[in-house]
């Protein structure tokens, strides 16, 4: 509530001083008589010339004597009124002081010796140039600005067009040699992660069919080594039943590789290496798995040799009567 208060004083303080004195940090316009509008082009400028360092005082007098000796008598008592300086020759800081006097037609610039190298040989100039065809007009705000304008440029000139055309193709070939490499080296990662990923899922689905498809070999198997004993007798049994164990251990341990390439890939990151490190476990189980297969064949095989060897003989045969 305290903040609030003190920012509406503020804010009523600024306005019941606008008409005679604005000020904004480094910069001071004085206008008593109005010369400047509501002041605020003014302000803009002279703003824009703080931004550079300098402290800008702005004086507006209506009539100020009749003569330059007279006016420059005014500005120094505004000058001393404001607590600014002691006269316009004796200025304090990074002051640069704008003056304009209708009466008796008198406009300056003032400085302090800082400024010395840069303006002493332009400051008439823009003066003459700048400021006077506008103030000549009644124009006293657009004078004001177009003074300060003029220093500002004259303190800080522009950088030219051609400078900046230099530095953008100095940029863009930066950037062209810096940026494609790096945007090729990023297509190259990105391509290289998309084969891995590929190759990574077609090795996980490979070996889930794998497995899947053995599985029901396997029960298909086990639902008939019960018949074996009957079938073969007990010492073709129990070559079918250790053939067949065989198989069931590769196959169980098929469905660990599996269960454990599952777990890796669900902690791994997105990387190459990591694409492939859990790739090549599921390769592994597939690979499991076919040996397991091949071991289930391989009992197939002796059942189908049992069937043969103790199938019924076709003996000699006789033409009934």
């Amino acid at each position: 509530m305290i903040k609030r208060w003190a920012s509406l004083l503020g804010l009523l303080c600024c306005i019941w001083l606008v008409p005679v004195l604005a000020q904004s940090s480094n910069v001071v316009v004085d206008d008593p008589d109005g010369l400047f509008g509501d002041g605020t082009a003014v302000k803009s400028a002279a703003q824009k010339l703080a931004g550079e360092g300098v402290d800008v005082v702005v004086v507006g007098i209506r009539d100020a004597g009749t003569s330059t000796t007279a006016a420059d008598a005014s500005l120094d008592t505004r000058l001393r009124a404001l607590g600014l300086a002691d006269s316009s020759k004796n200025l304090r800081g990074s002051q640069i002081v704008f003056f304009v006097a209708p009466t008796p037609g008198y406009n300056a610039i003032y400085f302090v010796s800082k400024y010395k190298d840069k303006l002493q040989s332009s400051y008439k100039q823009i003066q003459t140039n700048d400021m006077q065809p506008l103030l000549t007009k009644g124009d006293y705000s657009g004078g004001m600005v177009a003074g300060i304008n003029a220093v500002r440029t004259t303190l800080n000139p522009p950088t030219s067009p051609v400078v900046w055309v230099v530095l953008g193709v100095v940029v863009v070939g930066i950037l062209a040699a810096v940026g494609i490499p790096l945007l090729r080296r990023q297509q190259q990662a990105a391509q290289t992660t998309a084969t891995a990923r590929d190759a990574f899922t077609q090795a996980r689905q490979a070996a889930a069919n794998d497995i899947a498809s053995l599985g029901q070999r396997m029960k298909d198997a086990k639902d008939q080594a019960p018949y074996d004993k009957v079938t073969y007798g007990d010492a073709a049994a129990q070559r079918i039943a250790a053939a067949q164990s065989k198989s069931e251990r590769t196959f169980a341990d098929a469905q660990a590789a599996f269960d454990a390439a599952e777990e890796a890939q669900s902690n791994a990151g997105r990387t190459p290496a990591d694409y492939k490190k859990v790739g090549e476990q599921y390769a592994e189980a597939q690979r499991l798995a076919r040996q397991a297969a091949e071991e289930l064949s391989a009992v197939d095989q002796l059942r189908a040799s049992l069937d043969k060897k103790d199938g019924p003989q076709t003996g000699p045969t006789e033409r009934l009567q």
